[in-house]
């Protein structure tokens, strides 16, 4: 089997990620990486007062990045009626932080995933297969956020924000229409009834 690896390098030898693709099905047609500490230190330099900009950086600095590509099928399943028609497909994959007490993180850096797909999906029409390592359960808010397009205001792990990252609530949201693969196995049985 002839695969290809995309990867992104993230400034050490240690932390290189990537994606694996089939060469022989797919071509790569566009690659976007997700920096999440390029972005956060964009996003300290432009809401974090300067005191506070060590102790900011050393919370969202985590080494954590997304990849995003874009794949073209060699081979199209579509009929003779739309000839010449492209079958594409994104696929984003990440790695978001593990540190359990950094809730705020990983919310912020799926948010910044998510940002960077909406801008994608607004200039194609294209379907999108989000993967990763998310290192959040159901119920959590970045789970919430992905599976919902949104996080409840009251939602506990909102509580964890020391430096004002995920405020104000209402951006946390996005409009890409995103169904999760284990739905169909997450749905709670319902108890047979037997009549008498």
């Amino acid at each position: 089997m002839d695969m290809q690896v995309v990867e992104v390098f993230n400034g050490t030898v240690m932390t290189i990620d990537g994606a694996f693709f089939r060469r022989d099905r797919f071509s790569r047609v566009k690659k976007y990486e997700v920096e999440f500490n390029k972005a956060a230190q964009s996003l300290t330099d432009a809401l974090v007062p300067s005191a506070q900009k060590k102790t900011a950086l050393n919370r969202l600095v985590k080494d954590n990045v997304a990849l995003i590509v874009v794949l073209e099928a060699k081979f199209s399943n579509y009929g003779v009626d739309i000839p010449g028609k492209r079958q594409l497909v994104c696929v984003a994959n990440t790695h978001v932080n593990v540190q359990q007490d950094l809730k705020d993180v990983k919310l912020w850096q799926v948010h910044t995933l998510l940002k960077g797909l909406e801008k994608i999906a607004a200039s194609a029409d294209i379907p999108m297969l989000v993967c990763g390592d998310f290192n959040s359960v159901p119920g959590s808010a970045p789970h919430a956020l992905l599976a919902m397009g949104k996080v409840d205001p009251m939602h506990p792990d909102l509580a964890v924000d020391p430096l004002g990252i995920l405020r104000p609530i209402t951006k946390l949201t996005h409009t890409l229409p995103l169904v999760s693969a284990y739905s169909s196995f997450a749905r709670i049985r319902q108890p047979l009834m037997h009549l008498g």
